[in-house]
């Protein structure tokens, strides 16, 4: 199996606080939704950013994220948004490394997200509300990520 390694857990400055980001770009594919063994929900998806440099007038190279939702927002991003929908995520970035079986370095760049919503320059939404319950629910009970 190969080796991984997770940058934000690994690295000297670990104990140091890693910036939150913003990313604005479109869905890859729809999102898969999984459930841990303890039963939280985790949806991931594929994040295409592609920049625009308003200097020179030109889009840069497209740049892929993987990014990760817990508990019940997992499950209102599978429910809610689709592959091609232009989303902004904020969240903690982090980098993972493995050797593939071929022996090469491979990097995947991670966001695990805290907030997500679409971009409303080109879509239109109707905001449907949870309950305050169930997002004090969310937040007291489930365990966050260690490297969250």
């Amino acid at each position: 199996m190969p080796a991984v390694k997770n940058d934000a857990q690994s690295s000297p400055q670990s104990s140091e606080r890693v910036p939150d980001v913003t990313r604005v770009g479109n869905l890859v594919a729809d999102p898969e939704l999984r459930f841990t063994p303890s039963g939280d929900a985790v949806a991931n998806f594929d994040l295409a950013v592609t920049p625009y440099n308003f200097d020179t007038k030109q889009t840069e190279e497209t740049v892929y994220y993987t990014v990760s939702v817990w508990r019940d927002m997992a499950e209102h991003v599978v429910e809610s948004l689709h592959k091609g929908d232009r989303v902004i995520v904020v969240g903690k970035p982090s980098l993972r490394q493995w050797e593939g079986r071929d022996g090469e370095m491979h990097t995947n760049k991670e966001i695990t997200a805290y907030n997500i919503g679409p971009d409303l320059r080109f879509a239109q939404v109707t905001v449907q509300k949870t309950t305050a319950s169930r997002v004090a629910k969310q937040e007291n009970t489930a365990p966050i990520p260690a490297d969250f």
